[in-house]
């Protein structure tokens, strides 16, 4: 459980444990490592938005997630385009369809409850880099979901 006034020290640790668990879950597929950044405007964008709202700055990536992953399982028909669902809904659909493995549900379960920490708790803070790092876990955890569903819904029959 978090503390407040430690909360920004245990968040950055948190979300870099989770990019690392997401990293170490591509090390047996080096077709599915992530390139290099090398200019990180995505991350960038977070960062400056933390400056100004650390809680904005995290549920802005988390919503962005969540749209990103709704869209795509909309656009293959793993959901009808007009249902809208809620997000648990949506995890638990992801998981009997077999689109999202064990290891990224563990670590959208960690980012979910850093995003609650962020949403509920008064004190909230974070270094602009933790709001990146947080940005770029959740961006990781998307294009695994999407990937999986092109290759498995998709392709090049859709």
């Amino acid at each position: 459980r978090l503390k407040y006034k430690d909360l920004e020290i245990q968040f950055a640790e948190r979300v870099k444990h989770v990019r690392e668990e997401i990293a170490s879950g591509r090390a047996d597929d080096p077709l599915r490592e992530l390139p290099q950044v090398t200019n990180d405007t995505y991350g960038d964008y977070y960062r400056e938005l933390a400056a100004r709202s650390p809680t904005g700055a995290v549920l802005e990536a988390w919503i962005g997630f969540e749209s990103e992953v709704l869209s795509t399982a909309k656009y293959f028909d793993v959901i009808p385009a007009t249902e809208t669902i809620p997000y648990p809904k949506l995890l638990q659909l992801l998981r009997d369809e077999d689109l999202i493995s064990e290891a990224n549900a563990k670590s959208l379960a960690e980012l979910r409850e850093l995003r609650n920490v962020a949403a509920h708790s008064p004190d909230f803070a974070l270094t602009p880099d933790s709001a990146g790092e947080y940005a770029w876990a959740l961006r990781d955890v998307s294009e695994e979901i999407v990937s999986a569903i092109w290759q498995r819904r998709g392709g090049c029959g859709h």
